[in-house]
């Protein structure tokens, strides 16, 4: 299975709110393998600005490390292809 991540999905996890667990099984799930997970760079950003407002820099630095530990694979391109292409199921 195939996963998109944003960045309500990281703060939810880091944050312990609602659905952290399903996210963290997600994680897990991916670490063996069994899936795969795609986020946008910009998403990122998103996060760590959160954590760099809220906590400061030091923080926010040691969040975004971690999250780097993750087995989540990074996009840091977009093509036109994503916004155009049906979708319709």
């Amino acid at each position: 299975m195939t996963y998109i991540f944003d960045a309500c999905v990281l703060l939810a996890l880091i944050k312990n709110e609602k659905g952290f667990d399903k996210v963290k099984a997600l994680l897990a799930e991916a670490k063996s393998g069994q899936s795969i997970i795609y986020m946008n760079i910009i998403n990122l950003i998103e996060v760590n600005y959160y954590f760099y407002r809220v906590l400061g820099k030091e923080k926010s630095a040691s969040i975004l490390e971690e999250i780097y530990s993750f087995p989540i694979n990074f996009i840091d391109t977009i093509d036109n292809v994503i916004f155009f292409r049906d979708i319709t199921p």
